[in-house]
């Protein structure tokens, strides 16, 4: 399992990476530049990268344009450590986990360690027919067709996608798709739904409310 910490400040990260190695994980530091990220990336498997976002000019979504060049192909994670009174800042879809600056190394530890069993696990696109989804590029298709969708429609769509036929209350939706930094109530879940079954004209049929429960994507 290896971890790399894309920063100009490795000092702050040394006690972490201490017990990191002793407790077998592999350790690189690289700065957030593609040819640095691709060295520390060299090989094979799943890796989790960590960056502190206030101390890089990249956003969580522009780092993973640089991972996606720098190791084409390659599952790798993205965790932030950013206090919480700084969540706000972050858009919910360009980190895969946050810590604390302060966490403990026990916990940084669970935290790699789960984002690396979730990573190779994970699909790059799903299909669904007519309907397919990229979620690198989070673009989807209907008929071959872009379709123009938000980013909250979007992962509304991709969310439902993963787990098609099963019904989700618009509280798991809330929290499933969009996380806890989403600021709009349950029930704006039903205005997102109402938009994106426009946008799929026919095929919206498919995302159905099933009544006092919430909603389900129809396969």
């Amino acid at each position: 399992m290896r971890l790399v910490i894309a920063t100009e400040t490795p000092g702050r990260f040394l006690p972490w990476m201490s017990f990191l190695e002793r407790a077998g994980v592999e350790v690189r530091l690289a700065a957030a530049q593609a040819e640095a990220l691709r060295l520390a990336l060299a090989g094979s498997g799943a890796a989790v990268v960590l960056s502190d976002p206030r101390e890089s000019s990249l956003s969580g979504r522009k780092l993973r344009v640089l991972l996606r060049e720098a190791a084409p192909g390659r599952p790798i994670g993205l965790l932030a450590a950013i206090p919480a009174e700084s969540l706000g800042s972050l858009r919910p879809e360009e980190y895969d986990d946050v810590l604390q600056p302060d966490a403990s190394p026990q916990e940084v530890l669970y935290r790699v360690r789960r984002l690396a069993e979730q990573i190779p696990a994970r699909r790059s696109s799903i299909d669904l027919g007519e309907l397919k989804i990229d979620l690198e590029r989070e673009q989807a298709t209907l008929e071959d067709l872009g379709l123009d969708l938000t980013r909250r429609e979007f992962r509304l769509l991709s969310f439902l996608a993963r787990h098609p036929n099963r019904v989700f209350r618009r509280e798991d939706l809330v929290q499933g798709a969009w996380e806890a930094a989403f600021k709009g109530g349950a029930r704006s879940v039903d205005t997102h739904v109402y938009r994106l079954r426009r946008k799929l004209g026919r095929y919206g049929r498919r995302l159905q409310s099933v009544r006092g429960v919430g909603y389900r994507l129809s396969t």
